[in-house]
């Protein structure tokens, strides 16, 4: 099965929501870094076992006029408030996942070389994969294949764990049966409105965090 990797909460202000979600869990998340081409950059907290969270925020030193509106750069700096924005899966096996895919008639993208500029100015890499083009958008995560890297959440500010991490969406059951079929092991429950909601064990007590909506 495969299992999430990290849950990615969309920031307005990358300095305002470091200090926000520590106000809120008592671990301030360290700076990533940027993500070149499109338009964020980041910061990061580990929940252990390989499993992280990342504020997601609009990088002011690039230029989002220049980039798609569908980009994460401008969805993220579009957004009223902070809120979870997706997940991603952990996948090394990319041509499985594809054929997978393939055999549900799932569209799928990838995988894809991608890359962020740290803090300290070294390079890391990873490929991405996706299933852009489903009903259920955000709702369905992306895919990873760290390969060689070190696993962010051995490198950054811990004290967290994920207690719960469930999507809502109103054809759960159809939802369900994509990741059933993707061997996705995410647990889905419906709800009139789709959207994200996880609890988080934390040094400052239970904090629960959801999508907008």
């Amino acid at each position: 099965m495969l299992h999430i990797d990290h849950l990615l909460w969309a920031v307005p202000d990358l300095d305002q929501g470091i200090a926000l979600f520590e106000r809120l869990t008592g671990v301030r998340p360290a700076p990533g870094g940027s993500h070149p081409g499109r338009g964020t950059r980041n910061a990061l907290a580990s929940f252990g076992n390989n499993q992280y969270i990342e504020l997601l925020a609009p990088d002011p030193a690039q230029d989002l006029g220049a980039l798609s509106p569908q980009s994460f750069g401008a969805t993220v700096a579009a957004l009223p408030a902070p809120a979870l924005f997706t997940f991603c899966v952990a996948s090394p096996d990319m041509a499985a996942l594809e054929a997978s895919a393939r055999r549900l008639g799932v569209p799928f993208q990838g995988p894809n070389a991608s890359s962020r500029l740290q803090p300290d100015g070294s390079t890391l890499h990873w490929r991405l994969s996706h299933t852009e083009g489903t009903r259920f958008g955000r709702c369905a995560p992306f895919y990873i294949d760290w390969m060689d890297s070190a696993h962010p959440s051995t490198v950054v500010p811990g004290g967290l764990s994920l207690r719960d991490f469930e999507v809502l969406h109103p054809e759960a059951p159809e939802l369900a049966a994509m990741f059933s079929g993707l061997d996705v092991d995410v647990k889905v429950r419906r709800a009139d409105r789709p959207g994200l909601r996880t609890v988080l064990d934390t040094p400052a007590g239970e904090v629960v965090l959801t999508s907008l909506g």
